[in-house]
């Protein structure tokens, strides 16, 4: 049997692969290359070695933290800088302190390179001259599925099937890498940036052109997912393997779906895998099938402001109350706009229904024609 050269010569590979064509210089690196730890609280303890002394000055070199997806206050380094004097060739250690937490980050990098500041002219930073520390997630992701199409009625299954996330997770989340699948054969795997911010509802679409797909804008277009109507399931995986969220859904005894109707879960902080905390869709959305995709799980007789807020009162809007033509002025022209849209001549879009609706009973009616007479006769 023949030897392995590389278990008799453990230096092989190092040699191989951080090969310096100026092997005789000075030259200061990591004693290792790429590390990988769980998320905790705990220290690190690398090398910073020096090879081919003598020194005939002092040399210092800084390490820095560009580019690293680890922020500042979530590590500590011993100390940035080091001092190798001449006719020493003792290695340094470099302390890295990780700090723990409890939010899902997904994996992060601390990326560390070495400066040269002062020193001999022939002194360079060998190989290797970065150091990767991979931090592995441990923190479950708050991600939840709260709202599903399964059965389009005015656009195509193959067009118009979506489901709806809220991230409940502290932070955005990336969800580059994450996968979406059932408990049979379909799978996603998302390969693109899909940066979703938290404490917000994101759409996930088989179809992301919102000509065709019933007016949705989508986060994400996937493929290779069908909704069924008779039950099916779905599932959210992190790149860690994190089952994040998943529900299961019958044919409709129990969990609640019809025809051009979403099922969606009555309140974020409820169980969604126990079907009496989902309910039928009840408020039409530009398709003219009903859910609220993207928005707040809302129903009958509860509708959205403009601002996409359940039962909200619109203060973090910047429209006017009265303004029925959305001119920034209130006069007797929002009162003729206003009577056309009572007498059924026109159609208000959301803006001009929450502008209209004054005493806010979800009517447009002569009591909201009295109340702008009020609003102008008041200026």
């Amino acid at each position: 049997n023949l030897n392995n050269p590389f278990v008799m010569d453990s230096t092989l590979a190092r040699r191989i692969w951080y090969y310096h064509e100026n092997s005789g210089n000075p030259q200061i690196s990591f004693n290792t290359h790429q590390m990988s730890i769980e998320e905790s609280n705990s220290n690190v303890h690398i090398q910073l070695e020096i090879i081919n002394p003598p020194l005939i000055n002092s040399a210092e070199v800084q390490i820095n933290f560009e580019n690293s997806s680890l922020i500042e206050n979530e590590f500590y380094l011993s100390q940035t800088n080091f001092i190798f004097e001449p006719e020493n060739n003792n290695s340094q250690e470099l302390t890295i302190q990780i700090f723990d937490d409890s939010i899902y980050e997904g994996t992060e990098e601390l990326i560390l390179n070495l400066e040269i500041i002062s020193g001999d002219d022939d002194i360079f930073i060998g190989n290797p001259g970065i150091f990767i520390l991979d931090i592995l997630e441990n923190d479950l992701p708050q991600v939840i599925i709260a709202e599903v199409m399964i059965n389009p009625q005015n656009i195509s299954d193959a067009n118009g099937e979506w489901f709806e996330i809220y991230n409940a997770n502290p932070i955005p989340i990336n969800f580059k890498n994450w996968m979406i699948l059932d408990n049979d054969t379909d799978d996603f795997l998302i390969l693109d940036n899909v940066v979703i911010p938290n404490n917000s509802y994101s759409v996930f679409t088989n179809n992301e052109n919102e000509n065709t797909n019933g007016g949705i804008e989508t986060q994400l277009e996937y493929n290779g997912i069908s909704l069924a109507n008779g039950g099916d399931e779905l599932f959210l995986l992190s790149p860690e393997g994190f089952l994040a969220d998943s529900i299961w859904w019958d044919g409709g005894s129990q969990f609640p779906f019809g025809n051009g109707k979403s099922m969606a879960l009555e309140n974020i902080e409820l169980d969604n895998t126990i079907a009496i905390n989902w309910k039928e869709s009840d408020i039409e959305f530009s398709s003219g099938d009903f859910g609220t995709p993207g928005l707040e799980n809302c129903f009958y007789p509860n509708e959205f402001d403009e601002c996409g807020i359940c039962g909200g009162n619109g203060n973090s809007c910047n429209l006017m109350i009265g303004d029925v033509n959305l001119d920034n002025t209130i006069n007797v022209v929002d009162i003729v706009v206003l009577v056309g849209i009572i007498l059924d001549n026109e159609t208000p879009n959301p803006d001009q229904f929450y502008v209209s609706d004054i005493n806010q009973d979800l009517a447009l009616n002569i009591v909201d024609i009295v109340q702008i007479v009020g609003l102008i006769l008041s200026d």
